[in-house]
């Protein structure tokens, strides 16, 4: 039984070798057809066109010396017929390469060198060999990819997670302001929002300006969305001209009360 169940799975490898092998006899076939057919095609076409111009031309002197209507017709008929055999001819061979080639299965694929011409498989292999090298330089260093919502290694911005530092910049708001003015204290029930209006109610800040930060400040609070380094940068560009802003608008008090005293 064991000897019957071995013999019975040697069948198919069989099988399978011989299909091969027959396939690629048939491809050997077709590829040698389709030279022997193209040789042939160009090969009438020349005799063809040969004897078109030396039947016209002998036309062409007869009437020339002879010039008589008979000749005349004979000359026009004449052309028409060799013009409908010639266009003909290359009809019926675009007709039998249409035809040859929609009888090729649709899974198949030319995979070997027999399949098609040599020129268009070095193209092939050529483009082939260019997507490798592409596809390999092009993959991402470990280093180049920083984990969502981070600086880059290497960078300036390393180590720094955008969000967070956007949402306690608030507080260096703050605690500059009380430089300034001790009783802008920001209440626990008071907004930033509400905190910038009251700093821009005293002109201590530009309103615009105060409320661009806030906008990128509640998107980094309540978005569900990762901040990315270029909302990073401006929002805490933003903060820099705030904070400028106070620290002129005090220098301009300190030499007031210098040029008083």
């Amino acid at each position: 039984m064991e000897m019957e169940m071995e013999m019975e799975n040697e069948e198919p490898v069989v099988n399978k070798s011989k299909k091969r092998g027959g396939i690629k006899k048939i491809k050997k076939i077709k590829s040698k057809w389709t030279l022997s057919s193209r040789f042939l095609f160009l090969f009438y076409s020349f005799i063809l066109t040969i004897d078109i111009v030396y039947i016209l031309t002998d036309i062409f002197l007869r009437i020339y010396f002879n010039r008589d209507f008979w000749n005349v017709s004979t000359l026009g008929i004449n052309v028409i017929i060799f013009c409908l055999i010639y266009f003909i001819t290359v009809g019926l061979r675009t007709l039998t390469v249409t035809t040859y080639i929609s009888t090729i299965p649709g899974n198949f694929l030319p995979i070997e060198e027999i399949d098609i011409p040599k020129k268009t498989s070095d193209m092939i292999n050529t483009e082939l060999n260019k997507a490798i090298e592409i596809s390999s330089s092009a993959i991402p260093l470990p280093e180049a990819i920083p984990p969502r919502g981070w600086g880059k290694k290497g960078t300036k911005y390393e180590n720094i997670h955008f969000q967070t530092a956007i949402v306690q910049s608030s507080s260096l708001l703050e605690s500059t302001v009380l430089k300034f003015n001790d009783q802008l204290v920001r209440e626990p029930y008071m907004t930033v929002r509400q905190y910038i209006n009251i700093l821009a109610n005293n002109k201590l800040i530009n309103r615009d300006i105060g409320l661009c930060y806030v906008n990128n400040y509640e998107h980094a609070c309540y978005s569900s969305d990762e901040i990315k380094e270029d909302e990073y940068e401006e929002t805490m560009k933003l903060l820099a001209v705030l904070l400028k802003k106070m620290q002129s608008k005090e220098s301009k008090k300190g030499h007031k009360s210098k040029k008083k005293q």
